[in-house]
């Protein structure tokens, strides 16, 4: 709602029902009232309940503050003054309070959003994050309650990531380790084999015989240990020349190749025997590595050295078939030295499957007390990734946290600007309170409204004060007790002058200086003109105040509610210089509903044209309209031919028969009865379920008037 708020609609609508409401809400339990910042203020409302209830014999005083002490008078509106100044930097206040808490809302949602859209990188980890999964808020609460308890460790991510694919991984077991005890008795034969010094000695036989100068010179003993073999014991040619050969050259040739030749000889053998079971050994322990290694390959850190060891199986293979080479060349010259480089050493590749081997029995062994202590693990990583999480975004955290706090900081401080301010604005109105005691007084008010009474023509009554209490009395200029003797115009007018008066004081003392609402319910009812113009322009400097913010509201008005049927009143209140801080409201009833529209500008036209506008509406929804139409037709009758027209309508009836006639002639009559005119709008709400015969009398009276025209123009749309 504004400031200043409008409602227009005819009796019966339910107007006062709602001042009643906007009074006490009590008996209303299906209605809310929604109080700015939920501070309810002081209700004043003027409507029929308000002048039965308080105009009367004996009226309750109206206290307010008197004008005679100037000093004092301008001591508490100075007090007033200052404490406008204070509620008005109070106001700032809790405006910037209002808008830094905005800040750190927007904010809030500006920082949940962006750890959200991070938590997406640890999406791989979400089961780690249980519980915190489903909501921004939650989760990022979780993290600023982390960073807060200064536990955040240095987290190794690619250990938290193997330890979190053990715990979380569906087919997590244990494995058994690789044995390889026999191949190191199999490497040290390879390393004996390879580097044996036999195989760079030149092995010959005796220097000491006759056959040695000549073998060693022609350099062929091993063609000739060789050609040995063919001599068969008991043969006479030689296998070499195929000449006869004598017992002592044979003697010779055997003493050549003696006992240390054919050791050496046999020496050679045992080697490659001994070389080739080993090596058979070590292929077939790398492919039962590969094939074991196979089944864990799940285990971290497991694949790479999987991949090294195979591919290490083809070279150690080509090694092996190389010295292969060697030996077998070594047994077939033995007395040819065999060069180191021809050897293809295999004790570092040896070495390198082994250590992987052995690393790989350390991840195994690793990854099995893992998966052993698997359910206490799950706990540990549940901990760690709130580290690892908040140590990615420290830089982001730590911004997010400083801002909130300095803006927490300085709502703080601002609040406590308030408290001071509310303390130093309760001090003031104790001083107020306190001055205006030696001040207030029920007389001012009387000096005042009889002082209205005059000035507007009404001489025959006037209020008085009852035996110096704190009543007042209505009475005559002969002193009779003139309450049961009003008119309905005056009683109005007194009541609304007392309701006036008594937005600028209170019933009681502490009443003066309260924060006000104000409800008015058609004040000018059963008034003429110029007492419905007197009552409009105190409504309107009551508007102005209450739109003025310079301080000019002694009265405090913080919000007007002005309901009305009348037309005429309704656009005379609502000619004002503020267009802002208004509203326009329309009530309409029908099938026994009320209903309430916003307007954007003055919903209410010309009086006469309003009156056309219903007879328009009745005639397409003859039985779904509500207003009395026989008061709508009457007026228009009226304002027509008598002011508009001046035409005499005596003789009218006569052109009618029967019932007809009958209602033309209650028409007739009442527009005659000089009581209302178009100046005064009042519209009276008679009901009657047969509107039909009203509007068919009605539209004949035009007819045979010979004003036809005229109704035809105001009947268009």
């Amino acid at each position: 709602m504004e400031t200043v708020n409008y409602f227009f609609g005819y009796n019966g609508c339910g107007k006062t029902t709602i001042s009643r409401i906007i009074e006490d809400i009590t008996p209303y339990s299906a209605c809310k009232i929604k109080w700015t910042n939920n501070k309810e203020l002081q209700t004043l409302v003027y409507n029929a309940d308000f002048i039965n209830k308080n105009i009367s014999e004996k009226m309750a005083g109206i206290f307010t503050i008197g004008e005679n002490n100037i000093d004092a008078k301008n001591n508490i509106d100075s007090i007033k003054e200052k404490i406008y100044s204070l509620e008005r930097n109070s106001t700032c206040i809790k405006d910037d309070i209002e808008e830094i808490s905005r800040e750190l809302e927007n904010n809030d949602k500006k920082f949940h959003e962006k750890m959200w859209n991070e938590k997406k990188n640890f999406n791989k980890y979400e089961k780690s994050f249980k519980g915190y999964n489903g909501s921004k808020e939650k989760f990022t609460n979780k993290v600023i309650e982390e960073y807060n308890n200064k536990n955040i460790k240095n987290i190794d991510e690619e250990e938290f990531r193997k330890n979190y694919n053990i715990v979380f991984s569906k087919e997590t077991k244990t494995y058994t380790e690789i044995r390889f005890d026999t191949t190191v008795y199999s490497k040290e034969i390879l390393f004996r084999c390879e580097n044996s010094p036999l195989l760079g000695r030149s092995i010959v036989g005796r220097n000491d015989t006759i056959v040695s100068h000549f073998i060693n010179a022609m350099g062929n003993s091993d063609w000739v240990h060789q050609g040995l073999n063919f001599l068969d014991e008991g043969a006479s040619k030689c296998p070499f020349c195929q000449q006869t050969i004598n017992d002592n050259i044979k003697s010779q040739l055997e003493k050549f190749f003696d006992t240390t030749y054919e050791k050496s000889l046999e020496e050679i053998k045992n080697i490659n025997t001994k070389y080739m079971e080993a090596q058979r050994y070590v292929i077939s322990f790398i492919d039962n590595i590969i094939n074991k290694i196979q089944s864990s390959l799940d285990v971290e850190g497991i694949q790479d050295k999987y991949e090294r060891i195979k591919n290490i199986k083809p070279k150690i293979s080509e090694k092996f078939n190389e010295n292969s080479h060697v030996f077998e060349k070594k047994m077939n010259n033995p007395s040819i030295a065999i060069n180191e480089n021809e050897i293809k050493y295999t004790a570092e590749i040896l070495r390198l499957i082994e250590r992987d081997v052995s690393d790989i029995n350390a991840l195994i062994i690793k990854h099995n007390a893992l998966v052993t202590r698997k359910d206490s693990l799950e706990s540990e990583l549940d901990k760690k990734i709130w580290s690892l999480f908040i140590n990615k975004n420290m830089k982001d955290i730590k911004y997010h946290l400083s801002e909130k706090m300095k803006n927490q900081k300085l709502i703080k401080e601002k609040n406590n600007e308030l408290v001071e301010m509310h303390d130093e604005i309760e001090s003031k109105a104790k001083e107020i309170n306190n001055l205006e005691k030696s001040l207030v007084s029920v007389q001012p008010t009387i000096g005042k409204i009889n002082k209205l009474l005059k000035t507007y023509g009404f001489k025959n009554f006037y209020i008085e004060n009852i035996n110096r209490t704190n009543q007042y009395t209505i009475v005559r200029p002969n002193g009779n007790d003139a309450i049961n003797t009003l008119s309905e115009g005056e009683k109005s007018f007194i009541s609304f002058l007392y309701f006036y008066f008594l937005i600028h004081g209170g019933i009681s003392e502490n009443d003066i200086n309260q924060e006000k609402v104000i409800v008015i319910d058609d004040p000018v009812s059963s008034m003429d003109f110029n007492t419905s113009f007197i009552i409009s322009a105190l409504i309107k400097e009551l508007i102005e105040k209450t739109h003025d913010k310079t301080g000019n509201n002694p009265q405090k008005i913080r919000q007007i509610f002005l309901l009305s049927h009348n037309a005429y009143f309704f656009n005379e209140v609502t000619y004002q210089k503020h267009t802002k801080g208004q509203s326009f409201w329309l009530i309409t009833k029908k099938k026994n509903i009320s209903s309430i529209t916003r307007c954007k500008k003055n919903p209410v036209k010309k009086s006469y044209d309003l009156l056309w506008d219903e007879i328009r509406s009745a005639k397409k929804n003859p039985n779904e309209h509500s207003i009395g139409i026989q008061n709508i037709c009457r007026r228009i009758i009226e304002n027509y031919f008598y002011f508009v027209g001046d035409i005499d309508l005596k003789e009218l009836p006569n052109k009618f028969q029967d019932d007809d006639r009958l209602i033309c002639l209650s028409l007739i009559n009442w527009a005659h009865d000089g009581s209302h005119n178009i100046q005064d709008s009042i519209i009276t709400d008679i009901s009657n379920n047969n509107v039909e015969p009203y509007l068919n009398i009605f539209e004949q009276i035009f007819i045979k008037m010979d004003h036809k025209k005229h109704y035809d123009k105001m009947m268009e749309d």
